[in-house]
């Protein structure tokens, strides 16, 4: 049993040396069948995720603001339009746009 055990163990943490460290999350939803993921996909499921923000209505693509007239990665959701601003430390590089 304790070989067992110890082998079983050792599986274990040479899995979670193997894996990439940080892979990003990715949550899809049947509802829209859109998905989102990365910075932004952590962005919403720290603030609130679906019972603040609703689900995703369109994929994440670039898009240009037109209040400021520059092209950033944007996903839609049901109540709010997410802008990446890599330019920005954590937790400003996800922003918050009109709808």
């Amino acid at each position: 049993m304790r070989r067992t055990y110890a082998w079983l163990m050792a599986a274990i943490l040479t899995l979670a040396l193997l894996l990439p460290q940080g892979a990003a999350a990715r949550s899809c939803f049947n509802e829209t069948s859109h998905c989102i993921d990365g910075r932004i996909e952590q962005y919403w499921q720290q603030n609130g995720g679906l019972s603040v923000f609703g689900f995703p209505i369109a994929p994440q693509a670039p898009e240009v603001n037109r209040d400021t007239g520059q092209t950033y990665e944007t996903q839609w959701m049901e109540r709010n339009r997410f802008e990446l601003h890599p330019e920005n430390a954590a937790p400003y590089d996800v922003l918050l746009g009109r709808l």
